[in-house]
Order: structure tokens, then C-alpha cells, then sequence
């Protein structure tokens, strides 16, 4: 358990300064993790006693987590009472009585804000902090009219 929430921890702190895991758009990682996520408060939470933090409780995560729902086509895939249904009555070794709870209650369309997560790469990260500033990941603060360029 302590490693799930390590990762989880670790994820958290990566996508506070990049908006995807890789890159400057989804590729099959974040998908896959999205599957992960999209389930974790829903289910993993209580049916299998993840039950340290909610992925709603990471700022980071749970933005991540809006941000790939809300590209278009992908919230009409996701079904939350039919994956709650499959795990709560399929697994009768963990639930017996088969009680599929009501919530927790997600908001998916909330806005995510993950939009300031402008460009990354694995040599350097830049974020919209406002109209007239950007943000490196090293905490610098760069006027918007210059160019940012790293070279190895």
C-alpha cells in the first residue's frame, strides 16, 4: 500500500510541472494511468482498501485526471455506475452482500486548470503563470516576449 501512495506521490509532484506524463500531449501512459485513476475513487478506495488519500485529494492527479476526460470522445466512455457495478458484484470473495455504493460523487467537467502547463520536455518545463509572464520550472521568472531555448 505504502508504494501505490509513493507513486501516487511521485506522480502528483511530475504532473505539478508537466501537463502529461510525456510530452505535450496524451500518449499511451497517461491513458493507461487514466483507466487507473478514473476507477481509484470509485472503487480501489473502499473495495480494495486504498484508503489513504483519494485521488480527489491530489491537486495535481485529480486535475490530470479532468484534463484527459474533458479531450472530446472520452467521457462518453467512461460509465461510473457500470464500473462500480462490475467490481462490487463480481468480486463476491470481497463483497458478499454485493452493495454497490451511490457515491463518492465526481465532478469530471469541473475545470482542471491544467491548461497553464504550457510546454515540457525532459530537459525543461514551462508554465503560463499569467499574460505577461512565464514560469520555468526552476521557479524563474522570464517576461513573456523572450524566448526560452535550452540546448544540451
Amino acid at each position: 500500500m505504502r508504494d501505490l501512495f509513493g507513486m501516487l506521490d511521485e506522480l502528483e509532484e511530475r504532473l505539478g510541472k508537466r501537463r502529461y506524463l510525456f510530452g505535450s500531449s496524451p500518449v499511451e501512459s497517461d491513458w493507461r494511468l487514466f483507466v487507473t485513476l478514473v476507477r481509484f475513487d470509485l472503487v480501489y478506495y473502499v473495495h480494495f482498501k486504498c484508503n489513504l488519500r483519494l485521488v480527489a485529494q491530489y491537486k495535481n492527479l485529480s486535475g490530470y485526471l479532468r484534463d484527459l476526460y474533458q479531450i472530446d470522445g472520452i467521457a462518453e466512455t467512461v460509465d461510473s455506475d457500470h464500473i462500480k457495478r462490475h467490481y462490487y458484484v463480481t468480486h463476491a470473495d470481497i463483497n458478499p452482500t454485493r452493495i454497490v455504493p451511490v457515491g463518492p460523487l465526481q465532478d469530471l467537467t469541473a475545470p482542471h486548470g491544467r491548461e497553464r502547463l504550457v510546454a515540457c520536455n525532459s530537459q525543461l518545463c514551462i508554465t503560463q503563470s499569467d499574460e505577461t509572464h512565464l514560469r520555468i520550472s526552476n521557479s524563474r521568472v522570464w517576461p513573456r516576449r523572450c524566448s526560452v531555448r535550452y540546448t544540451a
